[in-house]
């Protein structure tokens, strides 16, 4: 119910961001009709989406109401730690939630000087890559082991490098020495399950001790993750080293801010990330609909009302990186 209400709110930012404070003035509608008063153009705009996207909003709205049907169907624990999918779903959501927030753009105003309208397309692919990274951990931890024991050890491993990650943050307050030391308590408990998991018969020693050292993936790169997850390897590097770059701040990134600075432009350098969105939420969703008995038994991605989300889905699995045969592919 929660996530209804934060998508409902979205799309009414879709529709009309409302300016914070009183200083916004629309450029679009000043030039549309100059008799327009200010307030009246803060109070009554409905030109300040830069962006739309008419295929992503019904992809998020098919994806919100597919995952609220688990509210009246509660998940079931067919499979140990299951519960742990729905966190995976809530944050891929809503990266593209506030992806598609960041697309509708912005005007900055001080209430003297008004900016020119711009999209923050940087932070859009850093969230892009948040949510891929995420689907890819999603499908790696609950899709694509191949039996019940290799679930189970990296269900383990994942959930052992969450507690070392902080295990050295320095605890001040009572409470947090508290849960610290129970956190230590669970670690020592992970390792041993790690250490005696009848996965690792016949494993090498490299992956017990990648496993113990909190390295969950095992020394698997993130293009091992995504091949695995149905992804192209060409069209997945070359889509992850591209948002990497901005997320680590390189030289391309840089100048690529530096340079595009016309909203038009800032409008037609985010479609593709926008189209990798879309992929992203499809095969997300065709996933978790297979892991969750309660949602197979009802979504029939062949429907004329989930088709669309096959497509999405077939579309990232054929992608190639090859301009061509990703143009054919995309037809």
């Amino acid at each position: 119910k929660s996530l209804r209400a934060f998508v409902t709110s979205v799309r009414e930012l879709c529709e009309c961001p409302k300016p914070y404070g009183t200083s916004y003035i629309c450029e679009f509608c000043k030039k549309q009709d100059s008799s327009q008063s200010s307030r009246t153009v803060r109070q009554h705009c409905r030109h300040t989406s830069m962006y739309q996207d008419a295929e992503l909003d019904y992809i998020i709205t098919k994806v919100v109401d597919i995952g609220n049907r688990l509210a009246i169907t509660p998940i079931l624990e067919h499979k140990p730690n299951i519960k742990y999918a729905e966190g995976f779903a809530q944050k891929i959501i809503l990266h593209c939630l506030t992806v598609r927030a960041l697309s509708n753009g912005f005007q900055y105003s001080d209430g003297k000087i008004t900016s020119p309208p711009q999209i923050d397309f940087p932070s859009i692919y850093v969230l892009a890559r948040a949510a891929l990274e995420t689907y890819l951990a999603f499908n790696y931890v609950f899709i694509s082991p191949k039996n019940e024991d290799e679930y189970s050890f990296r269900f383990l491993c994942w959930d052992l490098a969450g507690y070392l990650e902080r295990e050295n943050f320095t605890a001040k307050q009572i409470e947090h020495i508290k849960i610290q030391e129970d956190e230590k308590v669970a670690i020592e408990y992970l390792k041993k399950e790690i250490e005696k998991h009848p996965y690792l018969l016949g494993k090498s020693n490299k992956i017990k001790s990648s496993a113990i050292d909190g390295q969950w993936r095992l020394r698997n790169s993130w293009t091992d993750l995504a091949v695995d997850a149905g992804f192209k390897e060409t069209f997945f590097n070359q889509q992850y080293k591209f948002l990497c770059a901005y997320a680590h701040s390189s030289r391309l990134s840089i100048i690529q801010i530096q340079q595009t600075k016309n909203i038009d432009t800032q409008t037609k350098v985010i479609q593709a990330t926008m189209s990798l969105i879309k992929i992203v939420l499809a095969k997300y969703i065709y996933d978790y609909v297979h892991l969750m008995p309660a949602l197979k038994q009802s979504v029939d991605f062949n429907s004329a009302e989930h088709v669309r989300l096959l497509i999405w889905k077939n579309v990232g699995d054929k992608m190639t990186g090859n301009p061509d045969e990703d143009a054919n592919n995309v037809a």
